[in-house]
């Protein structure tokens, strides 16, 4: 797709609109789209930078999108123009009553983006926006950012002297109120300050002509304890994003955008707020809790994604006509051993193939486009979340599933069509059984049922083990009428164990580690045989608010991990510890009773396999955690044996019976079923 971008300039200029239309121009460029942004000419010149056309003129009847940032002088040329193609126009700050009206009015079919609160939607309806409003929230793309210390000092960014507010923070610091003897204030001015400082406690970082650079600005947000961001009446500020994501509280001088995730954001908060006796650890810990509120989703995919969704929802008028039903996407890099199986499987599944290669140099993308795909390709990045989004979006398909190369689709796939096909509206997720590992003769070992096909707007979120956002009870369902299979390439698991560690290690020191990055943290170097390390982040999972399946599995590989340093003794009281989260699952009961069971202990083999023998669960009640093999015939075939050693035959050759039921082919469960019988036959 053609589109253009009409901004002021095309610059990472400190806190401005203008880094987020360098992002959204690159990440579009990424994703295969050709893109221009046309800029003022007194302040721009035409040139190329990082695959995006930077120009000073263009008509946007020859683009097949136009995409307006900001309400500049420029913006405001291109305005007049919405009528000759499609055009989406972000003012950049919340949609209220302070809109120019004239300004609005004059948009003509354009689509308005913004950050829409529900006081602002009567106001829009009557001008013609009534249907014509996309809701974005703010966001800022992946940046490296290491973890710092924070200092005590207050960084404030935006303003100059003649700014009120600005002047009010300066004025109070300089009176001596709070902090100036102990804590620095560090300013950054967007049209510069004072050359020298008057008072050895501000601190000037950028002035006229010398702007601070954006890295060390992120560096300078992340060490210091509050961001005081000076806005105008209806600016937000990426200043406050990057304080979200470093960990360092914030808060802003007037209304705007920012009060969607701040309310209370005028200018006698921020001094309530840092008017205390020693602040320093209070402001610490709301840094975090503002961090965790940008993990939950501020980021710029959001961007994309809503851009990207005001094109997909009139994808039956584009070429290719009618929408497929269902679109199978899968990134993939040297996967000729096991494409064409993944491909063969879902031929009659799915309409539409999304192939996105990252760099293959084997016969992959051949194969695929043998298939019908549609090959696109991207940059791996070691961000899985960022990699099945982009395939998403290239999807026009009603229902998505995103594969790996190495799964497969079994089943009826004229059945579960129509189950998709007929599903009511407010169903978006759909869950299916998956098949994680199998045994040498190709029987389940770990199996559970997984969100799969999906619609809407759900997203994947996590550089790795990344999930599905927005899953609830209400909008998701399971189907049990067909089955994914995982039938990894040689080797392929050993090489994901090292690179899962290291993407979580680096996705858990950018951020804040949540309660399931940590447990996926502790598992990778459990499964890399780390096992101190193993043992120290497992232990931390154990006192967040992780679920009791996730920390009863993180006192199994705290178990494991210790019975491989010597330490019996840890060993089975995490294996008890395990077995008291999660009483309704057979691996810990069997894990204790095959301990004794191997030290020849038949009276507690049998308490504990007689345990787990008692727990039985169906096709679908799985989680990912279970072994689904301890639901055949091992644990009967072992708790027989244990019961023949103490004498119990009776019960001994029931649990004989079943495990030859479940199992029938197996002669040595067959010769035991007969030696219990001989033994009663004795008796």
């Amino acid at each position: 797709m053609k589109i253009l971008l009409v901004s002021n300039r095309y610059a990472p200029n400190l806190g401005s609109a203008e880094n987020m239309v360098s992002w959204i121009a690159e990440e579009l460029v990424a994703r295969d789209h050709s893109v221009s942004v046309v800029c003022d000419p007194r302040v721009e010149k035409d040139r190329k930078y990082n695959g995006v056309s930077v120009i000073t003129r263009a008509y946007p009847g020859d683009y097949d999108l136009m995409i307006i940032y900001g309400r500049g002088t420029n913006q405001k040329r291109y305005i007049s123009l919405a009528n000759t193609t499609k055009t989406l126009f972000y003012p950049f700050f919340s949609l209220n009553k302070t809109i120019n009206d004239e300004l609005l009015e004059g948009c003509g079919k354009a689509t308005l983006l913004g950050s829409v609160t529900s006081l602002d939607r009567e106001h829009l309806n009557a001008l013609g926006y009534k249907d014509r409003t996309i809701h974005i929230p703010f966001g800022i793309p992946d940046i490296e950012l290491p973890e710092v210390e924070k200092e005590r000092a207050i960084v404030m960014v935006g303003g100059f002297p003649g700014h009120k507010h600005f002047q009010e923070v300066v004025n109070w610091w300089l009176n001596g109120h709070g902090l100036r003897f102990t804590w620095k204030l560090y300013l950054c001015g967007y049209y510069g300050f004072w050359h020298t400082s008057p008072d050895p406690s501000i601190v000037i970082v950028s002035d006229q002509g010398k702007e601070i650079s954006y890295d060390d600005l992120q560096l300078l947000i992340a060490k210091s304890a509050l961001l005081v961001r000076n806005t105008s009446k209806s600016a937000f500020g990426i200043s406050i994003l990057e304080a979200m994501r470093a960990g360092t509280a914030w808060r802003s001088t007037r209304t705007g955008a920012a009060a969607d995730l701040n309310p209370d954001s005028v200018f006698k908060n921020i001094l309530d707020f840092v008017i205390k006796d020693d602040p320093f650890d209070y402001l610490v810990e709301e840094g975090i809790k503002e961090r965790t509120i940008f993990k939950a989703g501020y980021t710029i995919d959001h961007y994309i994604t809503a851009l990207l969704s005001h094109l997909n929802s009139n994808k039956s008028e584009i070429p290719g006509g009618k929408r497929p039903l269902i679109s199978l996407t899968t990134n993939v890099k040297n996967e000729e051993m096991v494409l064409g199986r993944l491909l063969t499987s879902t031929k009659l599944l799915c309409e539409e193939n999304i192939v996105v290669d990252t760099g293959s140099t084997d016969k992959t993308v051949e194969i695929a486009k043998e298939h019908g795909s549609k090959v696109a390709e991207r940059v791996w990045r070691d961000n899985f979340d960022a990699a099945k989004n982009h395939c998403g979006d290239l999807a026009r398909g009603i229902w998505k599933a995103h594969f790996g190369a190495d799964e497969i689709f079994v089943g009826d796939t004229e059945e579960t069509r129509n189950f998709l096909k007929f599903l009511p509206d407010n169903i978006t997720c759909v869950r299916v059984p998956y098949i994680y590992s199998h045994d040498s003769v190709g029987r389940p070992l770990t199996q559970y049922n997984r969100p799969w096909f999906y619609r809407g707007n759900h997203r994947f979120l996590g550089w790795t083990h990344e999930n599905l956002t927005g899953l609830t009870s209400e909008n998701t369902i399971d189907y049990l009428g067909c089955t994914i299979h995982h039938w990894p390439k040689p080797g392929h698991l050993q090489q994901k164990v090292s690179r899962d560690l290291k993407v979580l290690v680096e996705e858990c020191n950018r951020y804040h580690h949540s309660d399931a990055k940590l447990y996926y943290l502790g598992r990778e170097y459990f499964y890399n045989k780390l096992w101190v390390e193993a043992i120290g982040v497992l232990e931390r999972v154990l006192t967040l608010n992780n679920w009791d399946g996730e920390k009863a599995h993180a006192c199994e590989m705290i178990a494991d991990a210790y019975k491989v340093l010597g330490r019996i003794d840890l060993y089975l009281e995490y294996l008890h510890k395990a077995a008291k989260l999660d009483p309704e699952s057979r691996n810990y009961w069997n894990a204790l009773g095959m301990f004794y069971y191997h030290k020849a202990d038949w009276k507690k083999a049998a308490v504990y396999l007689g345990a787990a023998a008692s727990i039985l669960k169906r096709i679908g009640e799985f989680h990912f955690i279970d072994k689904v093999i301890l639901y055949r015939e091992c644990v009967d075939d072992m708790l027989s044996v244990a019961l023949y050693n103490i004498g119990d035959i009776e019960r001994g050759l029931l649990h004989a019976e079943r495990a030859m039921k479940l199992n029938p082919d197996d002669k040595r469960i067959i010769n035991n079923v007969q030696l219990f019988k001989n033994a009663l036959g004795r008796r």
